[in-house]
């Protein structure tokens, strides 16, 4: 019986943790935002961005502002940027950010080469695609 109950507590501890980690060293980079879907199902898709978010990871610190893509292929950086701290939580990877007027943490749910996906604690969910600056032939 003791073994069982072993067992169980176990698979129990394996199965909390088993969320999906991603290799954080994708998010490094320029992200465009996609669509943003609210708890109730409701969507919102974005067609043409004029800014964009760019990331900067160092281990378990990074950090996020907002870029102006210009026509020549340079970046116009805006005046704010928002630093974060990954916490592991649960066998999620959190981006945790505290400013002077807020604080506020978002849930990585999916992260790859091409592909990321961020929950707030309100529900919404952001879909990002790595963003590919427009080339203007000469």
């Amino acid at each position: 019986m003791r073994l069982f109950f072993s067992i169980a507590a176990i698979s129990l501890l394996i199965g909390c943790n088993s969320g999906p980690k991603q290799d954080l060293t994708h998010l490094q980079g320029y992200w465009e935002i996609q669509s943003v879907q609210t708890p109730d199902g409701q969507e919102k898709e974005f067609g043409v961005n004029t800014l964009i978010d760019y990331f900067q990871i160092d281990g378990q610190t990074g950090s996020r502002s907002k870029m102006q893509p210009q026509l020549d292929g340079s970046y116009k950086k805006q005046p704010t940027t928002e630093t974060f701290r990954v916490i592991d939580s649960a066998g999620y990877w959190y981006l945790q950010y505290r400013t002077p007027y807020d604080s506020w943490q978002e849930r990585l749910m999916e992260l790859d080469s091409d592909r990321l996906i961020l929950q707030i604690p309100a529900g919404n969910t952001y879909r990002y695609k790595r963003f590919e600056p427009i080339k203007l032939d000469d």
